[in-house]
């Protein structure tokens, strides 16, 4: 049997505005996972509050707008429906910008509120940062506002929602100059995230 046929190699963007940068201690005050047209978002209720004004400032989040949003176990089963596996084999990529230093610890902690973790959802991560490191080595800035405006890109809000619609985009760009950069094929990569995953950590 074809091995390609056993299992899926799924392709989640996912994006987190949160109440602080330590990931071990601030909050998730909104969300976004996007696979294709399938997109789960949402503000979250947080007891960090009130906001910092370079949260509000930043994000143009306010207190008022999350003061009555659902606290994140209301978010438990869409996104789980969309992490779990639908085969045991399933491979799930998910992509954040700075995902290996931020956004994945906050996802873990999510997940174990949940009663899971990545390994049981067979969870690997792809940072776009890392992709930008090997496919574009002359960049001095890899920010993901500075490489929306490398490839004309409209650049993210810094609402999860917007910043995943400019990641997905901006991903995929990247995947071009990597497989430049590396001689190989493009069509090896577009739609390929294991091979992705292999030629960034393997």
């Amino acid at each position: 049997m074809n091995n390609e046929k056993q299992y899926q190699r799924r392709i989640i963007f996912y994006d987190f505005e949160t109440t602080g940068l330590n990931p071990f201690e601030e909050n998730v005050i909104d969300f976004c996972f996007r696979e294709n047209d399938t997109i789960i978002q949402g503000l979250v209720n947080t007891d960090k509050l009130p906001l910092s004004k370079e949260v509000a400032d930043i994000t143009g989040i306010t207190n008022d707008m999350i003061k009555d949003a659902p606290d994140i176990m209301t978010y438990k089963e869409p996104i789980l429906d969309l992490l779990t596996p639908k085969n045991p084999n399933d491979k799930t990529y998910l992509v954040a910008h700075n995902n290996n230093r931020f956004d994945r610890f906050f996802l873990q902690r999510m997940l174990r509120s949940f009663g899971t973790n990545t390994k049981e959802l067979n969870i690997y991560f792809i940072d776009t940062m890392d992709i930008a490191k090997c496919g574009m080595p002359f960049m001095r800035s890899i920010s993901l506002k500075t490489l929306c405006k490398y490839f004309s890109i409209p650049e993210g809000t810094h609402r999860a929602l917007s910043d995943v619609n400019a990641l997905e985009s901006v991903y995929y760009q990247l995947i071009i100059k990597l497989a430049n950069q590396i001689k190989i094929k493009t069509t090896q990569l577009l739609g390929n995230p294991e091979l992705v995953y292999s030629i960034l950590y393997v």
